[in-house]
């Protein structure tokens, strides 16, 4: 992978046996990742946020990428860190858990526990969630709240043409195609994994939490009270980051 825009961001920590990687949502990139990544050096963890294909671009650039395209990146980079590190722990927003999920059917990409935030397994879409997104990708989102902030943030899609959004069509079907296979391979899935979704979700439904809890009761799930799929208010982020912190310390205790 050298020379490969396969790690956008990291941090490696020498001597470190664990390393974190974190892998975006769909039209997401790894900036919204910074702060757990800064609290992992603190911890002499390495870390790595990816950047899937066709993001960080334009419309066009998007519309050329594929799932599988995405799919077999997130494995390459399991893969990859797996060779330098004993211990590889992979952190994803919304259809990044989901590919961290999915990576688990490759014995050689399976990664040792899963941190997911915002895990579209039961969506629930709601107008103003879509109505920030477009306006962020386009341009016309003003951050004048904290909220409209972190959209932007999270955001990576540029320079977008209303005609090119025609040619996402398949990204979505994909999508949604993912959600119903990792609703489907749950009761199977051999992988410890903590879940943080939020009561004000705007893709995601609250009907994740009833079915994480009724089909995998030893996955720990937190709700934050206060907070959206990418806005978190300053509690919320401080819960985010004590279930984090407790999740990798619960992991690593088993490998002593």
């Amino acid at each position: 992978m050298e020379g490969s825009r396969q790690c956008h961001i990291s941090s490696h920590i020498p001597g470190a046996k664990l390393l974190v990687l974190f892998v975006h949502g769909i039209l997401e990139g790894p900036e919204q990742f910074r702060p757990l990544m800064k609290l992992l050096e603190t911890q002499g963890i390495s870390s790595a946020a990816l950047l899937l294909p066709g993001h960080g671009s334009d419309g066009a650039a998007f519309a050329g990428s594929r799932m599988r395209q995405w799919q077999e990146y997130t494995e390459a980079a399991v893969i990859h860190f797996k060779k330098q590190y004993p211990h590889v722990i992979i952190v994803g927003h919304s259809m990044g858990g989901l590919l961290a999920m999915q990576a688990c059917q490759n014995p050689l990409a399976a990664p040792d526990g899963i941190f997911a935030l915002g895990l579209p397994l039961c969506l629930g879409v709601r107008y103003k969630g879509v109505e920030e997104v477009c306006r962020a990708f386009t341009g016309t989102l003003a951050p004048e709240h904290e909220s409209a902030r972190a959209v932007l943030r999270t955001c990576s899609i540029s320079h977008v043409r209303l005609y090119q959004c025609v040619g996402w069509g398949p990204q979505y079907a994909a999508l949604l195609g993912l959600c119903r296979r990792m609703r489907q391979m749950l009761p199977k899935l051999n992988c410890r994994m903590c879940v943080v979704l939020s009561a004000d979700d705007e893709f995601v439904s609250l009907k994740t939490v009833s079915l994480l809890r009724r089909v995998r009761p030893d996955f720990q799930v937190t709700v934050l009270p206060d907070s959206g799929h990418f806005y978190l208010s300053g509690k919320d982020k401080k819960v985010v980051e004590r279930c984090f912190l407790s999740f990798l310390s619960k992991i690593q205790s088993g490998w002593k």
